[in-house]
């Protein structure tokens, strides 16, 4: 099924992005903090969403998608922060501190992977 994509990332938004502009906002934020949304509508005319929060080098990695019936929402949890207790703040709302991480090589494989078709799924999901 051939999707349609939008990027917004905080201070802009871009249609049909290719590879490149994804991967230029993803490194911006990992740099400078901030939020990139990578949305996508199928011909079914189902949406799903792919987006990361990033402030200090922390990051929170969602995906949320319509099932046909309601939005559905996975978080990411990674295998160095899936034992940690507690909370804290990221970009001014407060999560959980297991499914906060460091690693820049997971977000940047989801969105590359996102944007060729793959849903999120398997370890590390839930």
């Amino acid at each position: 099924m051939m999707k349609h994509f939008h990027l917004s990332w905080t201070g802009g938004n871009q249609a049909m992005p290719d590879a490149n502009l994804v991967l230029e906002r993803l490194r911006s934020a990992l740099l400078c903090g901030g939020v990139v949304t990578l949305d996508a509508d199928d011909e079914s005319d189902r949406s799903s969403s792919l987006q990361v929060r990033i402030e200090g080098g922390r990051f929170l990695l969602t995906f949320g998608w319509d099932d046909g019936f309601s939005w559905k929402m996975k978080v990411f949890v990674h295998p160095d922060s899936e034992h940690l207790v507690g909370q804290s703040s990221l970009l001014g709302d407060v999560w959980l501190n297991r499914i906060i991480f460091s690693d820049q090589k997971v977000v940047v494989e989801a969105f590359m992977n996102f944007l060729n078709g793959v849903h999120p799924a398997g370890d590390g999901w839930i």
